[in-house]
């Protein structure tokens, strides 16, 4: 079996994560009865648009970086870690 591209292992994979998982939600929202767009231009006004909302979002992802360092050290040591909180 052939490897992809690099270029499509860096842009593609990415650009349908990111389609698959704007699609699921906007199924669920749809579901519960509210307009996925409206919901979208409400997150991204909340987190971008509003100076207070730019130290939010930076303070409430700054866990996921460090998560993944924690899982990647002791990955790299050939060891399991499940407990990056």
């Amino acid at each position: 079996m052939d490897k992809m591209p690099a270029w499509a292992d860096a842009v593609l994979v990415p650009l349908f994560s990111i389609v698959l998982a704007a699609f699921l939600s906007a199924m669920v929202i749809l579901a519960i009865g509210e307009n996925p767009i409206t919901a979208f231009q409400l997150m991204v006004e909340g987190a971008l648009m509003k100076s207070t909302g730019w130290g939010y979002t930076l303070y409430y992802a700054t866990n996921f970086p460090f998560t993944g360092l924690a899982v990647a050290v002791a990955f790299l040591a050939r060891m399991f870690n499940i407990g990056g909180e």
